[in-house]
Parts: C-alpha cells; sequence; structure tokens
C-alpha cells in the first residue's frame, strides 16, 4: 500500500475519477452506493497545529468523495423526483417488535438486553426514534 498520507488521497482521487471516465465511456456499469453521506457536509473532529478546525473540504478524500456524488452521471434522473418520507417515531408495539428482531438476530447481545430494564434503557436512549434506536443497536 502506499504510506505517505499526501500520495494515498491522490491515489483514491485518480482511482475514482478513472472509475468514473470509464463508467461514462460504457466500458461497464457502476454504481456508486454510499452509507451515511451527511458525514462529508458535517463537521470534522480535525485540527490544525493552531487548534482550529479543519473544514471537511479542506480534506482531498472528502473533496473526491463529493466529487463521485455530482450528478453528472447517466442515471441520476431515474431517482427524480425524490420525495422525503417522514418516519414517525414508534410506537410501543412497533419498539417492542423491533427490540425482538434485534434480539433473534443477535444484535443486542448484553445480558440486561431482553429484560424490562435492559427496554427501557434503550427507549430512553433512542426516544422511539428508529434511526437512533438503530444506531444504538446495530450489528458491528
Amino acid at each position: 500500500g502506499i504510506t505517505r498520507v499526501r500520495n494515498a488521497t491522490d491515489a483514491v482521487g485518480i482511482v475514482l475519477k478513472e472509475l468514473k471516465r470509464q463508467s461514462s465511456l460504457g466500458m461497464f456499469h457502476l454504481l456508486v452506493a454510499v452509507d451515511g453521506i451527511n458525514a462529508l457536509w458535517g463537521r470534522t473532529t480535525l485540527k490544525r497545529e493552531d487548534k482550529s478546525p479543519i473544514a471537511p473540504e479542506e480534506l482531498a478524500l472528502v473533496h473526491n468523495l463529493r466529487k463521485m456524488m455530482k450528478n453528472d452521471w447517466e442515471g441520476f434522473d431515474a431517482l427524480d423526483p425524490f420525495i422525503p418520507i417522514l418516519v414517525s417515531n414508534y410506537n410501543p408495539k412497533e419498539f417492542e417488535s423491533c427490540i425482538q428482531y434485534y434480539l433473534e438476530n443477535n444484535w443486542l447481545q448484553h445480558e440486561k438486553a431482553p429484560t424490562e430494564e435492559g427496554k427501557k434503557e434503550l427507549l430512553f436512549l433512542s426516544n422511539a426514534n428508529p434511526s437512533l434506536l438503530e444506531r444504538h443497536c446495530a450489528y458491528l
């Protein structure tokens, strides 16, 4: 592998650019799917030597991944119109059903997870929000 950080991020950018170019020529089909795409626009925990925060757009890897997300590819029109769907919090029955699913699939392995105390703690931590509950219980 490439051990120099500066060269490694450039190498990733070159590989992504080449994938996009060859895919555009019709050599193969390419699907770009990213989990947690919002992280490319969020704050970073990285700091400069003077302790000031580094903006995400200053990071070469983030810059290259953002370029892959530009809608200058064929096929983006299949996604339009994007209509967001509001997902409300779980009601008690849905929450219990979801917890049972996580237990059956061994996502929850703590000995207190199946107890009422464990379920109450998960309910408190997630506030019955589906996304937060999944994040707390996600299989590692």
